[in-house]
């Protein structure tokens, strides 16, 4: 949907007044500036009082709830690797044992080693996981910063680095 005046902004950001806009309502705002008329958006713009201070909250935002989702995901993974530990330890103190055959000996072993690949694959998970919600953070501040850029006259450009 283009925007095509104020009206129809703060309608859908569901604010009455510009003074409203929260940190979320305002990453909410700079996500939809594609789709602002470039003339609205910088007479929007010209209304918050510091628009430098809302973008970088709203990044702290962003910012704040990657770092509450990795304290959660580490306290998590703790957790599964304790029980799988207990759960490994068990079977090697049964390994230990001398009243079992040689054939249950085997399939303790082949209990041990389905657990380390279970402990592998969940690693890979979580790296995959991690590797995930940090490009969509930083994405996010990306397009918070360019956004920024682009409304108040500049020009955004990445690079990969110097020209060579």
């Amino acid at each position: 949907m283009q925007f095509e005046n104020e009206t129809q902004v703060k309608e859908a950001l569901e604010i009455g007044s510009w003074r409203n806009l929260s940190k979320d309502k305002f990453m909410t705002f700079v996500s939809a500036l594609p789709d602002i008329d470039k003339d609205v958006a910088v007479a929007i713009v010209g209304q918050f009082p510091d628009f430098k201070a809302l973008a970088a909250g709203g990044v702290e935002t962003l910012k704040q709830g990657w770092d509450g989702a990795l304290a959660e995901n580490r306290k998590s993974q703790k957790q599964a690797a304790k029980a799988v530990e207990r759960y490994m330890d068990a079977l090697d103190r049964e390994l230990l044992r001398n009243h079992w055959t040689n054939e249950e000996r085997f399939e303790l072993l082949r209990m041990l080693n389905a657990a380390s690949q279970q402990v592998d694959s969940k690693d890979s998970e979580n790296k995959a996981w991690l590797l995930k919600g940090l490009s969509v953070v930083a994405g996010a501040g990306v397009l918070a910063l360019a956004a920024a850029v682009t409304v108040l006259g500049g020009k955004a450009e990445i690079t990969k680095g110097p020209a060579a």
